[in-house]
C-alpha cells in the first residue's frame, strides 16, 4: 500500500507542480504588464523614462558581459548564426576543421592522446599521423564522426610499434 502510496505522490507532484509554476509564472506576467502601464501614471513620465533608459542600459551591459565570457568568440557565434538564418546546411571547412582539432583535444577520450593532423574538405574529415595503439584510432575516429557537420571520416592513421623494453 505505500508503494502505491508513493507512486500516486510522485505522479501527483509531476502534474501539479508544473501547472503551479505556470499558473505563478502568468500572474508573474499580468502584475509585470499592470506596472508597466500603470508606472507613467503613478511616477511620472520622467521617473518612467529614466527607469527605461536604466533597463536598456542595464541590457546592453549584461549582453556585453555575456559575449565578453562566452565559450566562443564573436566571429564564431555571428558566422553560425548567419550560417543558420542563411539555410546553410554546413559550416565552412575551415571551420570545421578548427572545432574538430579543439574537440580531439579537449574530450574526455582524445584529450591524452597524441593529436593528429586534421583537414577537412566537403564534411569529410581526414585524420593523419602516428597513435599508440588501434584503441587510440578508433577512439580519434569515433569523436571525429560525433561532431556535427562532419559527414566521414578517413583515418589515415598508423599504428606504431610497441616498444620492445616495455615488453
Amino acid at each position: 500500500m505505500q508503494t502505491m502510496t508513493k507512486v500516486c505522490s510522485t505522479v501527483g507532484r509531476a502534474v501539479v507542480l508544473p501547472l503551479r509554476a505556470g499558473v505563478a509564472s502568468i500572474r508573474l506576467l499580468v502584475r509585470l504588464v499592470l506596472v508597466v502601464v500603470a508606472a507613467p501614471f503613478v511616477f511620472g513620465w520622467r521617473a518612467t523614462r529614466r527607469a527605461g533608459a536604466k533597463a536598456v542600459t542595464c541590457f546592453f551591459l549584461g549582453l556585453a558581459v555575456g559575449l565578453a565570457v562566452a565559450p566562443r568568440r564573436g566571429a564564431e557565434l555571428r558566422s553560425a548564426v548567419l550560417t543558420r538564418l542563411m539555410g546553410a546546411t554546413h559550416p565552412p571547412d575551415g571551420e570545421l576543421a578548427d572545432r574538430l582539432r579543439s574537440e580531439l583535444a579537449h574530450a574526455p577520450a582524445t584529450w591524452h592522446l597524441a593529436q593528429p593532423s586534421v583537414t577537412v574538405d566537403g564534411g569529410i574529415a581526414t585524420l593523419t599521423g602516428t597513435v599508440a595503439h588501434a584503441e587510440a584510432a578508433a577512439a580519434l575516429t569515433r569523436t571525429a564522426a560525433a561532431l556535427p557537420g562532419i559527414r566521414d571520416v578517413v583515418a589515415d592513421l598508423r599504428v606504431a610499434p610497441p616498444d620492445e623494453g616495455s615488453e
